[in-house]
């Protein structure tokens, strides 16, 4: 059964190259990115979010939350397969802990200004990296029953509206002008505890599933 999964898996895989050469050519300009021309695109996903502690000692256990994101993207060609790839993200963000007080969903709106260096890694597969700036724009906790008022105020936001992340990722052109992104970002800036008993230290980290369209 794993053989025969194995052999539909690469058959696929070889469909779907052959498809991508079929539409675009053995060496399209537009795959290969030969064009000095730039483009703007839209993109739309959503995003897996949670945090990582980074202070030890603290009960605080986390799950992801589901977000959506959404703005435009560019891409300014410096050779034929390297370009930068600046984008505008209205994304939302999140985690949902449990704590000795009890659980809670924080839920985050924010800019994000990824500002990547794209490469080509073959006709249909491209890797961007790079930093990105992210301003909070509002934070939203909503608390479980039972969870102790008196500590509330601990997870409220701690005032920081800027960050930076460092963004990592790979798109894929289904046909021509659309691709599949997938993209992680980790947090460069740390949430300080501020000594509280009850909040560690913490980075964010995103995992981003979209499509993008380039005009």
């Amino acid at each position: 059964m794993k053989k025969l999964l194995l052999l539909a898996i690469c058959l696929l895989i070889t469909s779907f190259v052959s498809a991508q050469q079929y539409i675009f050519g053995p060496r399209s300009d537009y795959v290969f990115g030969s064009s000095t021309e730039s483009k703007i695109g839209i993109e739309v996903g959503t995003n897996i979010s949670n945090v990582t502690a980074t202070s030890s000692g603290i009960n605080f256990n986390t799950a992801p939350v589901h977000g959506f994101n959404a703005g435009l993207v560019f891409e300014i060609p410096v050779s034929s397969t390297a370009s930068i790839a600046p984008e505008a993200l209205y994304s939302q963000k999140g985690y949902m802990a449990t704590t000795p007080s009890g659980g809670f969903t924080q839920k985050n709106t924010f800019i994000d200004v990824p500002l990547l260096v794209k490469f080509k890694l073959s006709p249909i597969a491209s890797l961007s990296l790079g930093p990105q700036f992210s301003y909070l724009l509002t934070t939203q906790n909503t608390y479980n029953p039972g969870f102790v008022a008196l500590t509330e105020h601990y997870y409220e936001n701690n005032n920081i509206s800027t960050y930076w992340d460092w963004a990592m990722g790979l798109s894929f052109n289904v046909i021509r002008h659309l691709d599949l992104r997938v993209r992680y970002t980790i947090g460069l800036t740390q949430t300080p505890s501020n000594g509280d008993l009850y909040v560690p230290d913490y980075r964010s980290q995103v995992w981003q599933f979209g499509l993008g369209y380039k005009f």
